[in-house]
């Protein structure tokens, strides 16, 4: 049997990591061992932890200076590569 990897991170940290990868906080829940308020002790190497991408996710497209320059650009109707 392999020993776990195991961390302490703050919930919010976790969240982060599940909408990353598409997943939500209720299904990788298995991975928590632990919880002290805000201060969660986790398993990352159980199964349930979010380590890839769900199957069959896409990432929302990225969001930033380039792609609103494109949108504001559009309205105007000039088309930048």
């Amino acid at each position: 049997m392999q020993p776990s990897a195991v961390i302490v991170a703050e919930r919010r940290h976790l969240e982060a990591r599940c909408r990353e990868r598409g997943w939500t906080l209720d299904e990788v829940a298995d991975c928590v061992v632990a919880r002290d308020g805000d201060s969660w002790t986790i398993d990352t190497a159980h199964p349930a932890y979010p380590r890839a991408a769900k199957p069959g996710w896409t990432p929302s497209p990225p969001a930033g200076p380039g792609t609103e320059m494109k949108k504001l650009l559009a309205a105007v109707g000039i088309v930048a590569s």
